[in-house]
């Protein structure tokens, strides 16, 4: 399932010209694809590089399947305005697209870009939901197969499905091909073509690349006319119909069997200005504050006692790890990883969508992409939002420092006090290898320190992080500003693997080495 949310926060919309049998609310699915597209070909978020054939991609998913629309109570349609009262959002549902990873990321990348809708002073915000826990128990909108009727249906402007797409250019192609060679040919006998099949050819090939080359160059392409239907579109008839009386949205099938609880709670991040690595404690602390907040103080999220305010033993309680899989050092995902897995009731908080909310200066927003176990979303494809933070390994590489909670030791004679290994105690390297073993690591063979954190093209020196919480709350910090490793076990490991002081707010986070 895949629901997207347009909100209208000025609580008035502004329809634009249609054909005259087509309705002028709600928006047509039709409309709000082609601004989508338009923002993607035109707007900020070409800067993200989002490639074409995946644009292209989610537009025939969805052209694939005619949509749900749920409308918000109370709206009062006028001559030229609708007004929206206490409810402003409209709803399109596609029950059975089912995006990957890598594609929800782009559409919620392409969708927060899009401010507008028809006209200029048509504000909106446009939010995924996965979850059909989201979606409104009010009445709907449902595509019918009975004949347009001006008292009982309303006519939307939907895009093609791929197949009949692939049919109408083709019908498209050879008439306007037919009409030109009806022209040359009457032109021809004034002025005859040095080569007639040549000249045929000619204008059929300029024809083909005139004609749009999938349902997003479509989607691109103006119509003719205000109130005409632009091409790839048509008309679909829908009817109002209660939740109630609709088939139920089903929920994806769970990665992970009914016994286990999953401890991944996945996000993708979405602003106009994402946070850059070196301030993920500032956005981690917003989140962890938020958390908190919503759970009335659960020690998952606290890490306290909720009795005696007093910091809980061990590393059971919550980590919320960033990870930048773009073209730059830019947080694009943050995970939540709970050894102890979330129950129901946080299950459910996580993905409802009053979770989804902008953390402080960043105006940043979570999108969540599933949840599930460490395996589901491990791997190496960081373009398509696979986590290598979530991998099995033998070779990892820090990607924020590692912050020492320890002071070097030295004897009175100023030696440096050694342990059973002969590392020097209290330095970055005695307190990674301590602190691996709490967390029931093996013992690296290998530890070396590196000189910066490396994130898409570029190279971040441990000095630019920020390693000390803006709150000055909890965790027992050593004098060491942080630094970074790589390291190597005999025998690979599964993330994730988060150390040292601020490890739990995406400190001493390391990714796996492919």
């Amino acid at each position: 399932m895949l629901g997207l949310a347009i909100h209208f926060p000025t609580a008035h919309y502004a329809p634009r010209a249609q054909a005259a049998h087509v309705a002028t609310w709600p928006p047509s699915p039709w409309h709000v694809l082609a601004a989508l597209a338009t923002v993607w070909q035109d707007g900020p978020a070409r800067k993200h590089n989002i490639p074409r054939d995946a644009v292209a991609a989610i537009v025939d998913a969805l052209a694939g399947e005619s949509p749900l629309i749920a409308l918000p109570r109370g709206a009062r349609t006028g001559p030229q305005t609708v007004t929206l009262s206490d409810d402003t959002t409209v709803w399109l549902v596609w029950r059975d697209v089912d995006l990957d990873l890598e594609a929800l990321g782009h559409l919620s990348n392409i969708a927060q870009h899009l401010h507008w809708l028809g006209q200029p002073d048509n504000w909106i915000e446009l939010t995924l939901a996965t979850d059909p826990d989201a979606i409104p128990r009010h009445r709907w909108l449902v595509p019918t197969a009975e004949p347009p009727h001006p008292d009982r249906t309303s006519q939307l402007l939907l895009p093609l499905p791929p197949p009949a797409w692939a049919r109408w250019r083709e019908r498209y192609r050879d008439t306007r091909f037919a009409a030109l060679l009806e022209s040359i040919g009457h032109r021809a006998a004034i002025y005859p073509p040095a080569d007639p099949a040549d000249l045929a050819a000619a204008t059929f090939r300029a024809l083909d690349e005139e004609c749009p080359p999938d349902l997003l160059g479509a989607l691109l392409t103006s119509a003719p006319t205000p109130s005409a239907i632009p091409p790839g579109a048509h008309a679909t008839p829908f009817v109002l119909r209660d939740y109630d009386a609709l088939a139920p949205i089903q929920r994806r099938a769970p990665s992970t069997a009914p016994h286990d609880r999953p401890t991944i709670a996945r996000f993708r991040l979405a602003a106009e200005h994402l946070p850059r690595l070196p301030l993920t404690l500032n956005l981690t602390e917003a989140v962890h504050r938020r958390l908190v907040h919503l759970t009335d103080g659960d020690p998952l999220f606290s890490g306290r006692d909720p009795v005696t305010q007093q910091p809980l033993e061990g590393n059971a309680h919550a980590h919320i790890l960033p990870e930048a899989l773009g073209a730059d050092d830019t947080i694009t995902h943050l995970t939540l990883y709970a050894p102890s897995g979330f129950d129901d009731a946080i299950t459910a908080l996580l993905a409802s969508p009053g979770f989804v909310t902008r953390y402080d200066v960043f105006g940043v927003q979570l999108v969540l992409l599933g949840l599930g176990l460490p395996a589901d979303f491990a791997g190496f494809r960081r373009l398509a939002g696979q986590s290598p933070s979530l991998a099995t390994a033998t070779t990892w590489r820090s990607i924020t420092p590692f912050v020492s909670t320890l002071f070097p030791k030295h004897t009175r004679a100023g030696a440096p006090k050694l342990d059973e290994h002969g590392v020097h105690k209290g330095t970055p390297e005695h307190d990674l290898y301590r602190q691996l073993a709490a967390r029931g690591l093996p013992r690296p063979g290998r530890l070396t320190r590196i000189l910066a954190a490396h994130a898409g093209r570029r190279d971040i020196p441990w000095r630019d992080f920020l390693t000390e919480r803006p709150s000055q709350r909890g965790g027992q910090r050593g004098g060491h500003h942080g630094t970074g490793f790589e390291i190597t076990f005999d025998v690979p490991v599964q993330g994730p693997i988060a150390v040292g002081y601020g490890a739990h707010l995406g400190l001493g986070v390391f990714e796996a080495v492919e």
